[in-house]
Formats: C-alpha cells, structure tokens, sequence
C-alpha cells in the first residue's frame, strides 16, 4: 500500500454510505472530483505537450501516459446506456449512474453549461473559480476544487502530476469497492453505477495508479530537488483529499 493510500485506508466516510439517500448525496458532493479530474488531467497532458519540465526535454515516456490514461476517461467503451453511445467519458457514465440512483445533477450540469469549451483547462483559477459563483456546490466539493484550480495554476506538469497520482489514482479504489461490497442497489437498477465502480477499481488499482506513479517518478529524474517537491505536493493533495471526505462524512452525519 502506498503512502497516499494508507493515509486514508480507514477514513469513516465509506462506512457512513449505508443506505440510497446516503449513497445520493455523497454523489452529488463526489461528481465534481470526477469533473475535475479530467479538467486536472487534460491540463496535465496540455502542459507536458507544451513545456513538459523547465529544465528537461520533453519526455514522451510521461506523454505516453497520460494520453492512455485521458483517452480512457473521455472515450471508454461504455455499457449499456439510454444514450444508445458505444464510447462515452467517464464523467458521463457517473452522471448516468447519479440518474440511476436519484441524485440531483442539475448544478454539475449547469457548470459544465458555463464551461463549454474544449480547453477549461487552460483557464486561470480565478476564472474557474468565478465559473462556481452563484451555483450550489457543496461547500466542500468547492473547496477541493480549489485546490485543483490552484495546482492547475502553476502550469508546471511535477505538481499536476503528483497531485493527479497521490491525491486521485491511488485513493478512491478502496473507497469505491466498499460501496460494491455493501450491495446498496442491484447492478440491474443501477448498471452505470456498478460499471463504473468496477471499472475504476480495475483501472485506479492495477493500471493507472502504478502508470501514474512512473509518470512522477519520471518526470523527478534524478533531481533531489524534485523528489523534495513531490513530497510536499503529495502531502496537500491528500490532505485536500482528506479534507474534502471529512466534508462530505460530516454531511452524511446526523447532528
């Protein structure tokens, strides 16, 4: 287990999903870590493509990658859905599955209206930022999103890289098998929900993950430097990570 992982291995937020309505609101307060971790993601290969590291040539083994890990997330062969799609993103596939279970998606929906184009990534974290104003994003749903829009600020490819592995590809996989094990719907009622629970369990655990940790690893080289940065970047993404499942833990928490 890595260091990422183990610091959240026995977080109670998984323990507090118990039941459908529980189950619901902790996808209205999640669906906007799945947003931005393709917005993370995208910005993550735009940076690697334009200026990999400042001080490096461009490498193509990080290249390598995240294009394999962006090109599953936008475009993966999909299940059985309505759409009638053979490929659809992964964020499409939750949304899908949040209309399964009941979980209101119209404020991820109206987002993602005010953020049209193919490249909010490249955008500034005030404008991203201003881009949440006036809409009801759990408070800490927002927060977490902050800090994305805040490493995406740095334009630099070392710090979206650890935050993309240590703060998102080695964190949620145990979470989510939780969530299958304790059977809250039948995989008949809620096919989008289990495919993608499943899905990322199989992909977080044994592909993205370690593809993600040889990402960082590459692209820190032999610098000490940069070793040094990876671990305190490391440690605010999974503290944002931490802060974000205490946020929602406290929602699902009667008073």
């Amino acid at each position: 287990m890595t260091l990422s992982a183990s610091a959240l291995a026995d977080h109670p937020l998984g323990r507090a999903i118990q039941d459908l309505p529980s189950l619901r609101l902790f996808m209205e307060h999640h669906v906007y870590a799945v947003w931005d971790f393709l917005l993370l993601a995208k910005a993550l290969q735009w940076q690697l493509s334009k200026d990999p590291c400042p001080d490096q040539s461009p490498n193509p083994a990080a290249m390598a990658v995240i294009n394999r890990i962006v090109a599953e997330e936008e475009s993966d062969q999909a299940p059985a859905n309505p759409l009638g799609a053979s490929h659809l993103s992964h964020l499409q596939i939750y949304l899908l599955a949040m209309q399964e279970v009941g979980a209101c998606t119209a404020t991820i929906e109206q987002l993602m209206t005010r953020l049209p184009a193919l490249e909010p990534w490249a955008l500034g974290p005030a404008e991203l930022i201003g881009a949440l104003e006036g809409l009801a994003v759990p408070h800490p749903s927002r927060r977490f999103m902050a800090f994305t829009f805040d490493v995406i600020g740095s334009a630099e490819a070392l710090p979206m890289a650890v935050a993309f592995t240590h703060g998102r590809e080695l964190l949620v996989a145990s979470l989510f098998q939780g969530l299958l094990d304790r059977a809250l719907i039948p995989p008949l009622r809620a096919p989008s929900l289990h495919w993608y629970l499943t899905r990322h369990i199989a992909l977080d655990g044994e592909d993205h993950g370690p593809m993600a940790l040889a990402m960082v690893s590459d692209l820190c080289g032999r610098s000490s430097a940069r070793l040094q940065a990876t671990q305190t970047i490391a440690h605010r993404a999974v503290e944002a990570r931490r802060q974000f499942w205490d946020g929602i833990h406290l929602a699902l928490t009667p008073a």
